[in-house]
């Protein structure tokens, strides 16, 4: 194989997981109740609505101007969704759902995020001569993020109450939420570098093993008791 045909394969599969990557986000924000989007589990952080937008603005405001020269459409939520927190001295964050824009924008602002660019990644497959000569380590760095963050929503979300998430059988079509039911919820797990998982049930009165971890040449799993 050629070095360009080589570029070219390198560059449709980071696209490739690219998509699987917002997947995985788009399906944890999925376990979300709409009520509960403006919800913040933990304290110290952002309310969910951020990350929301979030993982979307940091892909624009990395991508979009430096690897592809695309204007900006909306730079007031390029700003806002750009930074999390990390507060000092006890400090905590208090904003109120008030002071963050509606879903639906924020939904609207990464449809038109995305596919602009999805258009302009394409286009760099076509032409991987003249695309930006560091977009290979770009793309890994915006995979690599958000999958940091479906790794941190995921103990985040595991924080909000059970009634403000969506019920397993609620996200497969099958209606509304069974009052009794021995499964609370169904987690998305994410993908490491190195495996590829699917689904973690949560069940009352068992114990269910999460994830498997590798320490000091030990092989474990991390289980919790329901």
């Amino acid at each position: 194989m050629g070095a360009l045909a080589l570029a070219v394969r390198i560059r449709h599969d980071l696209h490739t997981r690219l998509l699987d990557a917002r997947a995985r986000t788009d399906e944890l924000f999925r376990v979300v109740r709409e009520e509960a989007i403006y919800d913040r589990p933990i304290p110290e952080r952002h309310r969910i609505i951020f990350y929301v937008g979030h993982v979307e603005a940091f892909d624009w405001n990395l991508l979009g101007d430096r690897a592809f020269g695309l204007r900006p459409f909306h730079r007031t939520f390029d700003n806002l969704f750009a930074f999390g927190i990390d507060p000092v001295g006890g400090g905590l964050p208090s904003d109120t759902p008030a002071d963050w824009p509606a879903r639906d924008e924020v939904e609207s602002y990464n449809r038109r995020l995305r596919e602009e660019l999805d258009r302009a990644i394409e286009r760099a497959l076509d032409r991987p001569v003249e695309g930006h000569p560091h977009l290979i380590p770009m793309l890994e760095v915006a995979i690599e993020h958000r999958l940091m963050h479906a790794e941190t929503l995921a103990y985040m979300l595991h924080r909000l109450p059970g009634e403000r998430k969506i019920h397993a059988t609620e996200r497969a079509g099958g209606g509304k939420r069974p009052e009794q039911s021995p499964t609370w919820w169904i987690f998305p797990q994410v993908q490491s570098r190195w495996v590829w998982n699917e689904f973690t049930e949560m069940s009352s009165g068992g114990t269910t093993s999460l994830a498997r971890t590798k320490w000091k040449r030990r092989d474990s799993r991390l289980k919790i008791t329901t």
